[in-house]
């Protein structure tokens, strides 16, 4: 098996035969390692020794547990979608210097709490998993700007709107969600672009006084009545049981493009005057 390897100093691409079980001595000072599609059980634990490595990619291999050792690395990248993964461990956190994490297509039911201190992450995607909830000190990582989270079992995690650097959220609204009723008036300053779309078979919603109501019509609308996004380009609502384009979207005058497909609405209001710079409206499977 040959496995291409990047080494620092010398800008071209080797070869390492990873065909023995250990591997040729030039590994060790790479700095971008790719073993996806390698049919990997297990992480070889020579890679907890490759002190300089920064891209590590092991998508699409069968691995389920990940030695700590290798959140010592200086790590930038760290892919790891496509495997059996039920658990990552707490040294994740340790993980200071890593600005890319993928999670995807995993069987994750939760993230360790110590995530939060990965303050330097800047797009995470841990889409396909059985993800219920979020850490609430998730918050604390600064520098995340892209956030895919479609796919799970989550409870919508509101303090996700409270991040400041956001710019992109993919997110899906199943079970009862509830807004704090104690929730107050915010400006998201950053989002450039949102998705919100209802997994099938989810009958609830969030409501501002708290309760739990059927559909999520009524998330939206309270969504939108809470949060301005005044830098909002792009907005997809798919398939969320819709009959109307809640008010509050109007208040958001750089949408240029708003997905509305798979909900039942009819009419189109007109407020939608007010988005000014809106090019795109897609209903009913059609662009209007």
């Amino acid at each position: 098996m040959q496995i291409l390897i990047n080494e620092k100093k010398k800008k071209k691409t080797r070869k390492v035969d990873l065909s023995l079980s250990k591997f040729s001595s030039n590994i060790y000072s790479c700095v971008c390692l790719n073993l996806s599609f390698t049919n990997l059980t297990d992480i070889p634990f020579t890679l907890t020794s490759l002190y300089n490595l920064k891209i590590l990619n092991l998508d699409n291999n069968q691995i389920s547990f990940i030695p700590i050792e290798l959140f010592k690395l200086p790590l930038k990248e760290l892919h790891l979608s496509n495997n059996q993964i039920k658990k990552l461990p707490l040294e994740l956190g340790q993980l200071s210097n890593l600005k890319v994490l993928n999670l995807q297509f995993n069987r994750l039911k939760n993230l360790p709490f110590t995530i939060g201190n990965l303050l330097n992450l800047e797009i995470l995607n841990i889409n396909h998993n059985y993800l219920t909830e979020l850490p609430d000190n998730m918050i604390n990582m600064d520098n995340l700007k892209i956030l895919y989270a479609n796919d799970n079992y989550l409870t919508f995690p509101i303090f996700l709107f409270r991040m400041e650097r956001l710019k992109e959220l993919y997110i899906d609204l199943v079970f009862d969600c509830t807004i704090p009723t104690n929730f107050t008036f915010i400006k998201n300053a950053n989002l450039k672009k949102l998705s919100i779309t209802a997994l099938s078979g989810s009958e609830t919603a969030l409501s501002g006084t708290g309760t739990a109501l059927s559909g999520t019509e009524t998330f939206i609308n309270d969504l939108f009545y809470y949060i301005t996004f005044p830098k909002l380009n792009e907005l997809y609502l798919i398939g969320n049981n819709m009959n109307e384009i809640p008010n509050g979207i109007f208040n958001n005058k750089n949408i240029k493009l708003l997905q509305l497909d798979d909900n039942n609405i009819s009419v189109i209001p007109s407020n939608i005057i007010k988005l000014k710079k809106l090019s795109k409206i897609y209903i009913n499977n059609m662009v209007v």
